[in-house]
């Protein structure tokens, strides 16, 4: 209703008289319009002027002044912003970007499942404009029903409906007079209503519409804006804050770890947030962390408000769903971390009427899954809730076996094409992983080992680039639930993942083992190609030149270029490094690069120039030859190009370390420095201990030139007894001179046990500041 002068003196129909009057109409026009006699317009035309204080001044003048008070007190205090009960906590970037798209878009869909703070980050969007001075109007439809939904507006407008079917004039008339930003709360239950009404209102010149909603208008002016999640750093600050503001102590959360891992499950959305607050706020943060996975415990957490607890949001989307969507919705829940359409078609597109293109567009559409950069996924409260769902319906054992089946097909097609294509594949299955560790445990816990071990036995080598030791706990997990009755070419596979991961992981006997078995397995099996790899593996882990011979003639026999060039420049660093000569190594290393390049194979190009600029440094050192420095890094920087283009971490870290070397070498302590660091931060990317070994020693030694002395002999002493082959001390006296004291702390420390990974990066961690800190003065 409207306030002031208007609400408390006129009647109802001396109000729509004068609504009209501030139409433009006439007498004539009020009376045919309001379907009225013309003497009873004109009597409330004149009460009009009396109630309003009118009465000293000429007709004309009368309805301009009635005009300017009715436009004045229309627009009073009611569709004010709602005072939030708490601090806005973080979401700056997502402000500013809602406030840019806002600015450009004459309506705006801020679109997204309940929970993701839709109506907050609206009301912050709202809060800045009025503190510029900016008018704002707030129409909450929570609880407006479709025929009450313009009511809700003409409310929140402080203008009252005019009983004779006005439709919209009134609001257009308001927001002509003062244009305004409106913003529309919670749509998505009237959105033919609220798409109808804002199709009109948007031709309004200056008037900027904001509806949030968990789906969008589909109106023909519509910019639509998915509300993304909180992004790590906001999560966690808001889950300390809604805790301590329920009365937890500070000193409860110490437990970073804790946090973190509560930050990471809640996947940024702050309604699940401040619910689990609220128990940690009242309980031993441990305790909560012991029944982080019983979701149910979340979601039916009593609250207060219509978003009380996460399944009442969540139940009020999946109800507006058919029963297609509805059913893929639940099974979609056996992805953990996402998965592309052709996955979703290939484990649930059977029996689907409409298509499940169609229906993911459905679940998209309700913001129940979202979908970017080719990929669709749940946020991971909703995930575990669809999961119940799933589970509910007697469906879950068959849809966790589709996932099972579908990760082998992917890792038996992956197999071949990581080790050909990294820089396609390495992403793909990166995205993948999530995915892979759930149908490895599905697998396991029913008991089916074989689909299990043809998983692992085919991502072994996609481990070994960047997750050395979670491959290696994946692979002898299966292996140790091995009965004797799986396939013979599944477990000679698996075992030869499982050596070169041990490789990796620096246990030199259970890789020799591993290894020794897999070849024996594929050659009772007469498998050329595989038995290739476990030969060219296993010399690689003896580390003697003269066992590279055998892979690289059965690579030529079996036109495998691939194992050919790697084996090649293997025995090629490898015969510099055990002293058989630059010409022997050179002979290697130019057959490797030829292969590589005539193949058009990127990876083995990349690993045989890294061997080949590593070897010219041994050659120099050695004083076989004199290599220019310029000459070296030329090779090593065509490495490192090829690497960019197919990130991975130990490659990356490994030819930054060799550049890192030359430019030591050749005195030049800057490039050095500016090298070291960019090689400790890549390093950190990895958990292979030879890697982070290397890098640290590279960093000592920078450090060591810079007369950093303290630093350095720490850094040398943790990271000695990583090594455990030649490859260590060759590696370090191509950078420090045998008689320094800091390489005398390698060779008392390399008969130590393994240091543990964890404290060496910190040390990394401190050189790295060291480093920053020297080059920044």
């Amino acid at each position: 209703m409207v306030g002031g002068l208007v609400a408390a003196n006129l009647s109802a129909r001396e109000f729509e008289v004068l609504a009209a009057m501030a139409d433009g109409l006439t007498n004539d026009g009020i009376a045919s319009h309001l379907s009225l006699g013309r003497k009873t317009v004109e009597a409330a035309v004149g009460s009009v002027f009396v109630k309003l204080g009118l009465r000293e001044t000429t007709f004309e003048n009368r309805r301009v002044m009635a005009v300017k008070i009715f436009l004045a007190e229309s627009s009073p205090s009611s569709g004010m912003l709602p005072s939030p009960p708490s601090a806005f906590v973080g979401r700056t970037e997502e402000l500013a970007q809602l406030e840019d798209v806002v600015r450009k878009h004459r309506v705006v869909t801020v679109a997204g499942p309940g929970g993701m703070g839709k109506t907050r980050l609206a009301i912050e969007l709202g809060r800045c404009r009025v503190e510029r001075g900016l008018p704002v109007r707030f129409v909450d439809l929570a609880a407006a029903g479709d025929t009450a939904v313009l009511e809700a507006i003409f409310d929140a407008f402080g203008l009252l409906m005019l009983r004779s079917g006005g439709g919209l004039r009134p609001l257009e008339r308001a927001l002509r007079a003062k244009p305004s930003l409106v913003i529309i709360d919670n749509a998505e239950h009237v959105l033919d209503r609220v798409a109808a009404i804002v199709s009109t209102l948007s031709t309004i010149p200056k008037i900027e519409l904001l509806v949030t909603s968990r789906e969008p208008l589909n109106s023909e002016n519509e910019f639509v804006w998915r509300i993304p999640s909180m992004n790590r750093s906001d999560s966690r600050r808001l889950l300390i804050d809604r805790t301590t503001t329920g009365g937890a102590p500070s000193a409860s959360l110490d437990d970073s770890d804790v946090i973190d891992l509560w930050t990471d499950w809640l996947d940024g959305m702050p309604l699940a947030i401040e619910l689990i607050a609220r128990r940690l706020a009242s309980l031993p943060i441990q305790h909560v962390t012991a029944g982080r996975h019983e979701l149910p415990n979340l979601l039916q957490r009593p609250g207060p408000g219509r978003h009380a607890n996460l399944r009442s949001v969540f139940n009020a989307s999946v109800e507006s769903l058919d029963d297609e969507a509805r059913t893929l919705f639940a099974r979609l829940s056996v992805f953990v971390g996402g998965f592309t359409l052709d996955a979703a078609h290939e484990c649930f597109g059977d029996n689907l009427t409409d298509g499940i293109d169609l229906v993911l567009e459905r679940l998209v559409s309700a913001s129940l899954v979202s979908f970017g950069l080719a990929r669709y996924r749940m946020l991971e409260p909703i995930r575990q809730y669809a999961n119940e769902l799933l589970v509910r319906s007697d469906q879950q054992g068959a849809a966790e076996d589709r996932l099972v089946k579908w990760c082998v097909r992917f890792a038996q097609h992956s197999y071949r094409g990581f080790a050909l294509d990294p820089v396609r594949w390495r992403p793909m299955l990166t995205a993948e992983s999530g995915n892979i560790d759930a149908a490895l445990a599905s697998a396991l816990a029913v008991g089916n080992v074989g689909d299990a071990l043809r998983i692992v036995g085919r991502l072994w080598n996609f481990w070994t680039t960047e997750h050395a030791a979670k491959g290696w706990d994946r692979v002898n997990q299966v292996l140790e639930s091995l009965d004797g009755t799986e396939d013979v070419p599944d477990r000679a596979l698996a075992l030869l993942g499982a050596g070169w991961l041990a490789h990796h992981m620096r246990n030199a006997e259970a890789a020799r083992t591993l290894l020794g078995q897999s070849a024996d397995l594929f050659e009772g099996l007469d498998d050329d190609e595989s038995l290739t790899i476990a030969l060219h593996l296993l010399a690689q882990e003896h580390d003697e030149p003269e066992r590279f011979d055998r892979p690289i003639e059965l690579a030529h026999m079996t036109s495998n270029a691939f194992i050919e060039s790697w084996a090649c420049a293997m025995k090629g660093e490898w015969s510099m490094r055990h002293r058989r000569g630059w010409q022997v190594a050179l002979a290697c290393l130019d057959r490797a690069e030829q292969t590589s390049r005539r193949a058009r194979l990127d990876a083995p190009l990349a690993g045989t120039l890294r061997a080949k600029a590593h070897s010219m440094l041994t050659a120099n050192w050695l004083g076989e030859t004199s290599h220019a420095w310029q000459e070296i890094d030329n090779v090593a920087a065509e490495c490192e190009q090829i690497v960019r283009r197919a990130p991975g971490a130990w490659q990356l870290a490994d030819i930054l370390s060799v550049r890192c070397r030359n430019d030591l070498a050749d005195g030049r302590l800057e490039s050095a420095r500016a090298r070291t660091v960019l090689l400790l931060e890549h390093t950190q990317l990895t958990d292979d201990p030879s890697v982070l070994s290397e890098a640290v020693l590279i960093a000592a030694t920078a450090l060591a030139a810079m007369n950093d002395t303290e630093v350095a002999r720490k850094l040398v002493a943790n990271a000695g007894p990583v090594f455990y082959d030649l490859a260590g001390p060759f590696s370090i006296a191509l950078t420090l001179d045998p008689r320094n004291e800091l390489y005398a702390d390698v060779s008392r420390h390399l008969a130590e046990p393994r240091a543990d990974v964890t404290d060496l990066l910190d040390l990394a961690d401190q050189a790295a500041a060291h480093l920053h800190t020297r080059t920044c003065e």
